[in-house]
């Protein structure tokens, strides 16, 4: 269910959603993912996010990301 944050932010999920399903249909050996999110963005190997300085001061926090890995 997306979260409803105005029009825009509807159609800009839609959009998103849509090209990701519509990129995943071009090779079977890619697959492409994406997450939306109202409080973090992931950007390379760094995640900024509204941590508990952003209430008081509107400042983001920053954390290292490590992506998950497939381990058999």
């Amino acid at each position: 269910m997306l979260p409803s944050n105005g029009w825009f932010g509807i159609t800009t999920q839609l959009f998103i959603i849509l090209f990701i399903e519509q990129a995943n249909q071009f090779h079977t050996s890619f697959k492409f993912t994406a997450e939306i999110s109202e409080s973090e963005s992931t950007f390379l190997d760094t995640v900024i996010y509204k941590g508990d300085i952003f209430q008081t001061d509107s400042i983001l926090d920053i954390k290292t990301h490590y992506k998950p890995t497939e381990t058999f």
